[in-house]
């Protein structure tokens, strides 16, 4: 008896040790806020930088969104949307503008999904620009207190030119971005129209 006691009491402790994580263990790291979002590539290539481009709007990651862009980034709607929204674009869009767009656009509660539909761009040879053509639905969630809550989606869609520039430690970054008419057929928001909606 006086030698099964001491086994068992030993037993147990073992037992108990086994079942319970080490204290002094390291903890795994902490999961990234886009869980089950793409991971944005290298800025290391302008390429990459428009596909983040992309890849930050699906993951409605406004941190990423606004790691593209210089701090003398400016913005250029078309002539249409110039003139249709004046009073939004006459003094300017930089990138002070941009960060309070980001911002209220690219949260879950404001936006719930963005799927691309056309996500296109083309060197323009001799100049540092892409030919950037895009479509994207863009889901946003309803009040619930509303009777017909549910999801809202919009399309924007339209066709730019984005500049981009190296930095001395070879990272890419859009510094202006200048949007044409695009197709006339084109009845969807615009960049433009997302900008000065969400600003």
């Amino acid at each position: 008896m006086k030698i099964r006691l001491p086994f068992l009491m030993i037993a147990s402790l073992l037992l108990v040790c086994y079942a319970c994580n080490n204290p002094f263990s390291t903890r795994d790291p902490d999961k990234p806020d886009s869980v089950g979002g793409d991971a944005l590539k290298s800025p290391n290539s302008p390429e990459n930088i428009i596909d983040n481009l992309m890849i930050s709007c699906k993951n409605v990651s406004s941190q990423d969104y606004l790691s593209l862009f210089t701090e003398d980034f400016v913005f250029n709607p078309s002539l249409d949307d110039s003139t249709r929204f004046e009073e939004d674009f006459r003094a300017g869009w930089g990138y002070d503008r941009e960060q309070i767009f980001a911002e209220n656009f690219l949260q879950k509660k404001v936006t719930d999904q963005i799927s691309f539909t056309t996500h296109v761009y083309k060197y323009r040879s001799g100049d540092d620009s892409y030919e950037y053509t895009y479509s994207m639905d863009v889901f946003s969630p309803v009040d619930s207190t509303k009777v017909d809550a549910g999801i809202e989606k919009f399309r924007v869609s339209g066709y730019a030119w984005l500049y981009l520039k190296e930095d001395s430690e070879g990272k890419w970054r859009i510094y202006k971005w200048v949007e044409f008419e695009g197709m006339k057929e084109n009845v969807y928001d615009t960049w433009a129209t997302l900008r000065r909606s969400y600003y």
